[in-house]
């Protein structure tokens, strides 16, 4: 079967079936059109039928067969467009890995000009973009939302959190067998990523180990490096707690006591149990503005049976960044 019997075949039956009503079968006629996109069609599937399934299933990557066969990979059949607040949040994160920590879309209401469908995107750069780099990290967020928008939607502003450091004080009783840099780097490590936690980006091995599908794993707007979960996106806390920075830390192996926490915002004593902080800013230990030379606000003695027990700030520094390579994915 080929396409042109089948056009041949098409144009003598329609010239039976019509008779007198239809004399025109040149290419210009829009008859004679529509019977070659018939034809066109027919031969295709002809030959999609004919390719045998075990080259179909099992091409060893031959792109001669993947492009003209119909079995599409699952990235191309099961990825969708964005079209929720949240799959605009993987979108952006999973595109600006290396300078995005994290995003959140908010709705704008009540626009002064009585606009709708606008949004304001708060991003938390990560700590070692230098400031100057953050007009052009601007100008491309909003370049690559306008690539992707929905009709009728548009970014109204574009804003970057600032740090707002606080300073930890602290004195912790740990085992006599535990080293006191892995306990110091632990605690800036665990309560940094309560304060700010990681975006969980899982690896599609990973979520096949789980037993997900893979309609419910590409069931994304995009994976370039890795998989985010929608559930795992929540929204900006702006409130903790001292009683569960006082539990993480008690948590932490090694540790036996907690002498005495203190927790500094602005130079202040935070009294009670409530940090806050505004809505554009995030709390961090950790002061970046130096560039390689970010400093960590910390000051933690560690006690080994009533007696202290000395430490070098710069091996537990150290220590703290090989848990964020080893916890943290790099791309």
């Amino acid at each position: 079967m080929d396409f042109d019997f089948l056009r041949k075949e098409a144009i003598e039956v329609s010239q039976k079936a019509s008779g007198k009503k239809w004399t025109d079968y040149n290419i210009h006629d829009p008859g004679v059109t529509i019977l070659e996109q018939f034809s066109f069609v027919l031969t295709d599937i002809a030959y999609r039928t004919n390719i045998g399934i075990e080259e179909l299933l099992f091409h060893n990557g031959n792109p001669n067969v993947v492009k003209s066969n119909a079995l599409l990979p699952a990235r191309d059949i099961f990825t969708p467009a964005p079209v929720t607040i949240t799959d605009y949040r993987i979108l952006i994160l999973d595109n600006f890995v290396q300078t995005i920590s994290n995003c959140w879309l908010e709705k704008v209401a009540n626009h002064r000009e009585g606009i709708s469908g606008l949004f304001n995107l708060v991003v938390h750069v990560n700590p070692q973009v230098p400031p100057s780099d953050l007009p052009e990290l601007r100008k491309s967020i909003r370049s690559f939302y306008n690539e992707h928008r929905n009709l009728g939607e548009d970014l109204e502003e574009i804003t970057f959190l600032e740090p707002l450091t606080i300073d930890l004080e602290a004195k912790v009783e740990v085992a006599h067998d535990t080293a006191a840099e892995d306990v110091v780097a632990q605690v800036l490590f665990q309560i940094e990523n309560y304060f700010n936690p990681v975006v969980d980006i899982k690896g599609l091995e990973e979520l096949k180990d789980e037993g997900k599908a893979l309609d419910e794993i590409y069931d994304i707007p995009s994976h370039r490096h890795g998989f985010i979960s929608r559930e795992s996106l929540g929204i900006k806390d702006n409130q903790f707690y001292l009683s569960k920075i006082e539990e993480i830390i008690s948590s932490i192996k090694g540790v036996r006591m907690i002498k005495e926490l203190k927790i500094y915002q602005d130079g202040a004593l935070i009294q009670g149990d409530l940090i806050s902080v505004d809505g554009l800013k995030y709390l961090t230990m950790l002061n970046a503005s130096g560039g390689d030379d970010a400093q960590y606000h910390f000051d933690i003695s560690v006690y080994k049976g009533g007696v202290v027990n000395n430490y070098g700030r710069d091996s537990v520094v150290r220590r703290l960044l090989e848990l964020q390579h080893r916890f943290i994915r790099t791309y």
